[in-house]
């Protein structure tokens, strides 16, 4: 099993620490950085309008998110509201979403963990129990974009 060790300085906000997952055989260490807006204030996630849509969305009994088949391997953007009012701004071709109020949802396992999720074969999204009940706001990246 392995064990966990908190490195580095913490901040006083404790937005950002590193923590760094050691492993008794001879394997590379893993870094994963983790982040606490919860006390975050005038900041804000951006998103250019031209470039991502905001996409329909069901979820079904199994905890996943159904976007359809014809959205299968598309990148993108998921995000969660966590704080009571969900607070975002559009402006121009711009969404803002408070960091107090939102966070986005990404990969947290194997290789690509830390990275924007894609929408997987089947066309669902897995989100498990940890977010039921949520209200979510997915972005879908437009087909003029590579």
């Amino acid at each position: 099993m392995p064990s966990v060790i908190l490195t580095g300085p913490r901040t006083e906000a404790n937005k950002l620490y590193n923590r760094t997952t050691q492993y008794t055989n001879a394997m590379h260490k893993k870094e994963i950085y983790c982040f606490d807006d919860s006390q975050s204030f005038g900041e804000y996630i951006t998103l250019d309008l031209d470039s991502w849509e905001p996409i329909d969305y069901t979820i079904d009994n199994q905890k996943r998110i159904n976007l359809g088949r014809s959205k299968n391997l598309k990148e993108v953007r998921v995000y969660i509201q966590r704080g009571k009012l969900g607070t975002y701004e559009l402006e121009s071709h711009y969404i803002h979403f408070d960091r107090k109020e939102w966070a986005e949802l990404r990969r947290v396992r194997g290789k690509n963990r830390g990275l924007p999720l894609t929408i997987n074969t089947n066309g669902t999204i897995w989100m498990g129990d940890r977010f039921d009940n949520s209200i979510f706001k997915i972005f879908i990246r437009k087909n003029n974009e590579s």
